[in-house]
């Protein structure tokens, strides 16, 4: 404690030395600072998103890129703010930042020789952990800037045939610039709403995730696809990846299958309608994580597409216990949107490349709706940029989109400011009928959400695989007993269910939930 006591009263007075110099300085100073309270409290770098950054830097006067860029082409005068940033990063004791801080310098920066010296390499860049430090990815060598976050790529693709989807993916890639890093670990989110086939559009296609995985595949990168359905129905998100298309394309580029149930948690309080969330660990355990949402109308978001397809990244039915807190509001359907957003912006997808080649119509975002063609591959490294993008194509106002508001107001993109390389056809479609909420549907919604159980008989005792699971810690053990679930501190993730080595763990339903899930089977829906 003394030593932490020390370090941190060494860095508070470089810091204040360093904000002297100017809004350059107190801008880097603050993130670099954000950063070593975090890990004061035994948090990951990767639990900080780049929006806390911007935020940091804007009240020094200065936004994320143009700190990136002013650091990477420092005149000589700045030499000595090296020297001072490195001295605070060994202060956190975290070596690894100050590793790949320096290597990520050591790319541009002309004054080599001292990017050498701190990053310890000798000339020659080194694989880095991209999600371990706050910095932005590089574009073709290049730092990233404002214009290529505001640029999004619409080409043609008629069909899902796989030459012709691999030549549109890889072209919507190239035309936004952006390089998949070599050795990667890549996980790749796409829409598996619920147990559909790809021929009912209500799923992101096989064919586009299987060119992402080509592409990624060619640049020796390992790769995870990973989901977590809408609604529990029997064998859950794992057996509706194989009824999607999904399995099949990971058997073929040996790709980890992961439903989001059978990963660890982690929880987030960065958010501003979800101040408290428990988010899929899989999200910080991979270096390139790839947004592959599908273009559908939502009755309740109006639109889904990147923002809303992250919203996935929440493992089984806390997704719905995240609806239940905002159901009594007035602007429930408005204020969704926040919530959205606070998903998104924790899981911080870094490349979005959307299934727009058949869209759902009228109804959704189930397989209810009318699938439409609007034969287009859309890419961007700004997820909201793309979904900006893809309510244009669709006709439909992107401000009055409750997600898409909400992150322009946030500052995640600019509408007016974007850049569409290639031509964005006109494919109309109808604004989904409303979704109302009402004593009735918010009951049935509720029956809808899996209870935990654990049977005595089939627990072992001394086992506690699911107590080491459980980070809400709402398992217990003691000496005489089998497992016991406190229900008030549950959060429905069924992440105990799908984990548990002896299969001690079922999910029960009501009668109602069994007769819904019934109706959803027959429907296929």
């Amino acid at each position: 404690m003394r030593n932490q006591r020390s370090r941190s009263k060494k860095c508070f007075q470089i810091e204040n030395t360093l904000i002297m110099h100017g809004s350059f300085c107190a801008a880097i100073t603050i993130r670099i600072h954000s950063l070593f309270q975090k890990l004061f409290f035994n948090r990951h770098t990767a639990d900080l998103n780049y929006s806390e950054y911007d935020r940091l830097a804007l009240k020094a006067g200065c936004s994320l890129q143009s700190v990136d860029n002013t650091l990477l082409h420092a005149p000589p005068t700045r030499r000595m703010h090296f020297e001072n940033i490195r001295i605070i990063i060994v202060s956190m004791g975290d070596h690894t930042m100050k590793r790949t801080f320096f290597s990520r310098l050591l790319r541009k920066n002309p004054f080599s020789s001292i990017a050498k010296k701190f990053s310890g390499t000798t000339g020659q860049t080194q694989s880095l952990p991209i999600r371990s430090h706050p910095f932005e990815f590089l574009y073709n060598g290049q730092p990233s800037t404002e214009t290529r976050h505001q640029k999004v790529s619409a080409v043609p693709c008629g069909s899902y045939t796989l030459s012709e989807v691999n030549a549109a993916v890889k072209k919507a890639i190239d035309d936004i610039g952006f390089i998949i890093p070599k050795g990667a670990r890549v996980l790749i989110k796409p829409n598996v709403v619920a147990r559909n086939t790809p021929s009912q559009c209500a799923t992101t296609h096989p064919a586009v995730v299987d060119a992402l995985c080509a592409l990624c595949s060619e640049a020796g990168c390992s790769i995870t696809i990973g989901d977590s359905s809408a609604f529990y129905q029997s064998g859950g998100t794992a057996r509706n990846l194989v009824v999607s298309g999904m399995a099949s394309v990971a058997k073929k580029y040996n790709a980890r299958l992961l439903p989001f149930e059978k990963a660890s948690l982690r929880r987030v309080s960065s958010g501003q309608a979800l101040k408290i969330l428990w988010i899929t660990n899989a999200v910080y355990e991979h270096d390139l994580i790839i947004n592959v949402p599908k273009l559908k109308v939502h009755r309740l978001a109006e639109y889904s597409g990147a923002i809303k397809n992250m919203y996935g990244c929440i493992p089984g039915g806390t997704k719905q216990i995240y609806h239940e807190l905002f159901q009594y509001r007035e602007d429930y359907r408005d204020f969704w949107g926040e919530s959205l957003l606070d998903v998104y912006t924790a899981a911080d997808p870094e490349l979005t490349v959307m299934d727009a080649v058949y869209g759902l119509d009228r109804d959704g975002p189930a397989a209810t709706g009318t699938p439409q063609k609007t034969g287009t591959i859309l890419a961007s490294s700004n997820g909201v940029v793309c979904d900006i993008a893809a309510c244009t194509m669709i006709g439909f106002d992107p401000r009055k989109v409750p997600a898409i508001r909400a992150a322009l107001e946030r500052g995640s993109a600019d509408d007016r400011s974007m850049e569409i390389v290639g031509i964005l056809p006109s494919v109309p479609f109808n604004h989904p009928h409303s979704c109302k909420s009402s004593a009735f549907s918010d009951y049935l919604f509720h029956e809808m959400i899996m209870t935990p159980v654990v049977s005595k008989s089939e627990c072992v005792k001394g086992c506690m695989q699911c107590a080491t699971i459980c980070k809400p810690g709402a398992i217990s053990f003691d000496d005489r007993t089998s497992a016991r679930i406190d229900y008030q501190r549950c959060i429905r993730c069924y992440c105990c269910e799908e984990q548990c080595p002896h299969g001690a763990i079922r999910l029960r339903g009501s009668v109602v939930n069994h007769i819904i899930r019934f109706i959803r089977t027959i429907k296929r829906i």
